[in-house]
């Protein structure tokens, strides 16, 4: 586990190792490229490692930063976008297509759901949540079933209980 904005892991465990740092670009006092942190924490692993990311907007730039090789070693990633309502800007759609492009190169989507925090942006005749939670597996580790996927998943459950549930959108499957 790797967060600056807490001093520790939330809960103790022998097996739970902790650094308060920030993920980043560059390596600094406070801050580690995940590159950097995946070699310096598992240096022998071989492909089963699991991501879960939650930066609070900074997951693109670390994204496009860190090397395919790198991401090929995780096998499940949970990753939070924040900021998608500026899918509507161009300049940002276009900045977030290459990184959704490099990982969908690797990677394949298994689930997305909305989290309830920030609500929806409406455009034109689109409902885009503000915050989405996407679960990528790597492909080749897995077997699609040939179902029709049915949102919200009987495991999903709201981020914020007290407000209203958002259901992601047709649009969006």
């Amino acid at each position: 586990m790797i967060d600056f904005s807490v001093d520790n892991a939330p809960h103790y465990n022998p097996l739970f190792d902790f650094e308060k740092k920030w993920l980043g670009i560059s390596d600094g006092a406070n801050f580690i490229r995940l590159e950097d942190w995946v070699n310096e924490k598992c240096p022998n692993s071989t492909g089963d490692l699991m991501l879960q990311m939650d930066i609070e907007g900074a997951e693109y730039e670390n994204i496009l930063d860190t090397p395919e090789v790198t991401f090929r070693r995780f096998r499940t990633m949970i990753i939070e976008f924040h900021k998608m309502e500026l899918l509507t800007c161009r300049p940002v759609f276009d900045f977030y297509y290459q990184v959704f492009s490099k990982l969908l190169r690797n990677f394949s989507v298994i689930h997305i759901h909305p989290n309830n925090c920030c609500g929806v942006y409406k455009y034109k005749n689109f409902e885009i949540p503000r915050v989405i939670e996407f679960t990528f597996q790597r492909k080749g580790s897995f077997e699609l079933a040939n179902k029709t996927p049915s949102f919200p998943h009987s495991l999903d459950r709201k981020n914020v209980e007290r407000h209203p549930e958002l259901i992601l959108p047709k649009c969006w499957w």
